[in-house]
């Protein structure tokens, strides 16, 4: 049994050499089946410890470059689908609470909500309005083209909403002296985005309704 243990452990020092990782057998150890060694468990520990701190969040490169390692914006994105669905309803409906949204987003606040609405805000504003100029379209169909300078324009404007907004409200706080951070104004405007997008496609229905009367 033992011999086995020492292969097993060898096999796996030596597929693991590049890793910084090692498992060792002592001798006289005393094991039950399913248990791991101390030695073991205390180096598995270590390393998580290493990566995500003793809070279990993950820990962001410090530094010069830090910020163009992606680790660096592993905590912004360390949300899970219940998080997301329950800052949505906080976004459409401002006014319930327990907890708020400003709660929520002070406490931990993401940048995956954002990003994701933000690109659904800009496919749709560049789609609807790419639809509205075919369904306008007087000449011949198969001559009309899509126009790529709209999905630009669509992508400017968001983009400007979603973090040109949020930084000049940083910047105005920071010479009041008002605490807020960055990351939550762009939080905040980022899900508040969502209001748009079912605003972007009414207004296209609107726009089909009018050119077919």
């Amino acid at each position: 049994m033992d011999d086995d243990v020492k292969s097993a452990a060898n096999a796996m020092n030596d597929r693991g050499a590049d890793l910084n990782f090692e498992v060792s057998v002592v001798e006289g150890d005393e094991l039950e089946d399913g248990l791991m060694s101390p030695k073991v468990r205390d180096t598995l520990i270590g390393a998580k410890t290493a990566a995500y701190g003793d809070d279990d969040k993950p820990v962001r490169p410090m530094g010069l470059c830090g910020c163009f390692s992606l680790a660096f914006y592993q905590p912004y994105f360390d949300v899970d689908t219940s998080d997301v669905q329950q800052r949505l309803m906080r976004a459409l409906v401002p006014f319930k609470k327990d907890p708020t949204f400003a709660e929520l987003a002070l406490k931990s606040p993401d940048a995956y909500g954002p990003f994701w609405l933000s690109t659904t805000l800009i496919f749709c504003l560049a789609s609807c309005s790419n639809a509205a100029s075919f369904l306008d379209y007087e000449g011949n169909t198969d001559e009309w083209s899509y126009d790529f300078s709209r999905l630009a324009s669509a992508y400017t404007l968001v983009e400007i909403f979603l973090l040109g907004l949020p930084m000049l409200i940083w910047l105005v706080g920071k010479y009041f002296q008002v605490p807020m951070t960055l990351l939550f104004l762009v939080c905040l405007y980022g899900y508040s985005s969502i209001m748009f997008i079912p605003a972007a496609v009414s207004i296209c229905q609107f726009c089909c309704v009018h050119i077919n009367n």
